[in-house]
């Protein structure tokens, strides 16, 4: 994960809300592909689905960035 978020995210980009808007577009899109690949997976993953896990910390950061960052950006700006 941190080899997806890391590139992205770039000094200038996270001061701008609209690079903070396009970092959250595009971890939606992976939460959307993970989504896709945990249909097709078997119902019980002996040890947990990683896609699940996965799936679990991206929208940890979706929710950080849009109800934390990005609304605080706002009022800065």
């Amino acid at each position: 994960m941190k080899s997806i978020i890391v590139p992205t995210i770039e000094k200038e980009e996270v001061k701008t809300i609209q690079g903070v808007e396009t970092i959250t577009d595009q971890l939606e899109k992976e939460v959307d592909q993970l989504n896709r690949m945990i249909e097709n997976e078997p119902k019980i993953i002996k040890g947990g689905s990683r896609n699940k896990q996965k799936r679990r910390r991206i929208k940890k950061y979706v929710r950080k960035l849009k109800e934390d960052y990005l609304p605080r950006l706002k009022k800065v700006l």
